[in-house]
C-alpha cells in the first residue's frame, strides 16, 4: 500500500467513531493517533493500526512505504479543540470555481448532481489574497468539508449569488484568523452551514440571503477594530436587496464576539438552543422594524456585557424559553412581541 492509497484510508473512516487523532510526519515517520490505541507508521514492513472509538475490535493492518516524493502532500493535521478531525492534505494559494468546469480542479469525487454532489475536500489555505475559497457562477450541487482556512484575507470563504438554489453544504471546516469575515453567503439561498468552527475574524458568518440552515457550529472572539467603526458578531443576518426569510439558526455557540447574534432582517427565521455569553455587548440582537414573525426560543444569554437579547423595532415575534443571566439587562424591546416570558 503506498502513501495516497493509505491517506485514503483514512479519510474514508467515519469521523463520529474517533473523537481525536492526528497526523505528523516527520521525515520518513507518520503518526496516527487514535482515542483508544495508537498506531505508527514509519518505514516498509511496518502495520498500520487503526482503533475505532465504538467498535474496539475493527482493526485496519496494512503494510506502508513512505516515499520522499509524497512528503510535501501530507501536512500536519491536528485535533481542533475536541471538535472534529480535520484532514489538510494538499495546502494551496486559493479555490477560485467562476462556472461549471473549474469543480474538475478540486473536487476528489462526484459529478455535480443533487445525489453525488462534488467534493471539496482536505485543502489548508494559507495566505494573503482576498479570498481563501471562492464559488459563484454555477448550477452543481457540491459540499465544501475537511478544509482549514488561516489567512489574512477578507474572507475565508465566499458564496456568491450566482451559484443555484440549495446546492450548496458547508461542513466541518476550521476557518480562523481572517481579517474581515470567516463564511460570506451573499445571494445564495438554501445553503447548510454545519459544524463548522470559525474564530476571531471581525465576522464569523455574513449571512445575506434566503432559508439557509445554519446548525452546530462555533463563531467565537470576533470583535471589532478600534478606531474605524468596525463591529465584531458571531452571526450577522442581513438583508441588502429585500427582507432574508426563513433561517433556521440553531444550535450554535457564539461566544466573546461583540454580539453573538446579530438580526439585522429576518421575517419567519427561527433562532433556537444558540449559546450566546460573554459578549461586549448583546447576545442576541434582533432589529429592524421590517423583522417579522420569528421565533427566539430555548436561548441561553449569559454574562453579555449589555443584554441578553435585545429586540429594537421588530415586531410579532415569539420569544420564549430563553434563558438570560447575569447581562445588565435580561430583555429590552422596544416594539411588542409575544409572549412577556423570557
Amino acid at each position: 500500500m503506498d502513501i495516497p492509497l493509505c491517506v485514503e484510508l483514512y479519510r474514508t473512516l467515519n469521523t463520529k467513531q474517533i473523537a481525536s487523532y492526528y497526523c505528523l510526519l516527520k521525515h520518513v515517520k507518520l503518526e496516527i493517533i487514535g482515542v483508544n490505541g495508537v498506531s505508527k507508521v514509519r518505514k516498509k514492513g511496518v502495520s498500520c493500526i487503526i482503533i475505532s472509538l465504538f467498535v474496539l475490535s475493527f482493526l485496519i493492518t496494512a503494510e506502508v512505504e513512505i516515499n520522499q516524493e509524497f512528503e510535501e502532500k501530507i501536512i500536519l493535521v491536528e485535533e481542533n479543540q475536541g471538535f472534529f478531525p480535520r484532514f489538510s492534505i494538499t495546502q494551496i494559494d486559493n479555490i477560485q470555481i467562476i462556472n461549471d468546469v473549474d469543480f474538475a480542479k478540486y473536487s476528489s469525487e462526484g459529478d455535480g448532481s443533487e445525489s453525488t454532489p462534488y467534493i471539496i475536500e482536505n485543502y489548508k489555505i494559507v495566505n494573503d489574497s482576498i479570498i481563501g475559497i471562492f464559488v459563484a457562477g454555477t448550477s452543481q450541487h457540491f459540499i465544501i468539508r475537511n478544509c482549514e482556512v488561516y489567512t489574512d484575507t477578507h474572507y475565508a470563504i465566499y458564496i456568491g449569488g450566482t451559484v443555484a438554489d440549495d446546492t450548496c453544504i458547508i461542513e466541518n471546516n476550521y476557518f480562523h484568523s481572517n481579517k474581515t469575515i470567516g463564511i460570506a453567503i451573499l445571494g445564495a439561498d438554501f445553503v447548510t452551514i454545519t459544524n463548522n468552527v470559525c474564530n476571531d475574524s471581525n465576522i464569523g458568518l455574513y449571512l445575506d440571503a434566503n432559508n439557509c440552515t445554519v446548525a452546530d457550529n462555533t463563531f467565537n472572539g470576533h470583535v471589532g477594530i478600534s478606531g474605524q467603526s468596525i463591529i465584531g458578531y458571531g452571526i450577522h443576518i442581513v438583508g441588502s436587496s429585500s427582507l432574508s426569510r426563513g433561517h433556521i439558526i440553531n444550535n450554535n455557540t457564539c461566544n466573546e464576539n461583540d454580539y453573538g447574534i446579530h438580526i439585522g432582517s429576518l421575517d419567519y427565521g427561527l433562532i433556537s438552543n444558540n449559546t450566546c455569553n460573554n459578549n461586549n455587548v448583546d447576545g442576541i440582537y434582533l432589529e429592524n422594524s421590517n423583522s417579522l414573525e420569528n421565533t427566539l426560543f430555548n436561548n441561553i444569554c449569559t454574562d453579555n456585557t449589555e443584554h441578553g437579547i435585545h429586540v429594537e423595532a421588530a415586531k410579532y415575534n415569539v420569544i420564549t424559553n430563553n434563558t438570560c443571566i447575569g447581562n445588565d439587562y435580561a430583555r429590552y424591546e422596544t416594539w411588542s412581541n409575544l409572549p412577556e416570558a423570557f
